[in-house]
């Protein structure tokens, strides 16, 4: 993908850097509800956060820079400011893409590994 500094987009690989920008808009936590789990997405100002409410285990959050520090995935991260933010997270035995559409607050559309998006509402 091309910078385009006009279209506010940019792209940037966390392989080697464990440090995130999530759009002011996106920031917070917002609720999946997937079939028998429910999914949290925790977004700050510089990482993201993925809780299974569902687990009971110490393994139930997945924090983006952690993974990056502990060398388990790589992280590369594409940001449009204004509607958009997306992830894509590479293991060595799986790839996911989390994409994200900016809502009207109450909400954001989400897409995993570009399927149908679905209303995710701000808890």
């Amino acid at each position: 993908m091309a910078l385009i500094a006009t279209l506010g987009s940019c792209e940037k690989d966390n392989l080697n850097k464990a440090t995130f920008s999530p759009p002011p808009w996106i920031q917070g936590e917002w609720e999946w509800d997937h079939t028998s789990d429910v999914i949290y997405f925790n977004f700050t100002s510089n990482d993201v956060f993925i809780t299974n409410a569902t687990l009971q285990s110490s393994d139930s959050t997945l924090i983006f820079s952690d993974a990056i520090k502990k060398g388990i995935a790589s992280i590369k991260e594409t940001i449009n400011t204004n509607t958009i933010y997306e992830v894509a997270l590479t293991t060595q035995l799986e790839n996911y893409t989390y994409s994200f559409k900016k809502g009207d607050g109450t909400y954001i559309d989400f897409a995993l590994n570009g399927d149908v998006y679905t209303k995710l509402p701000k808890k």
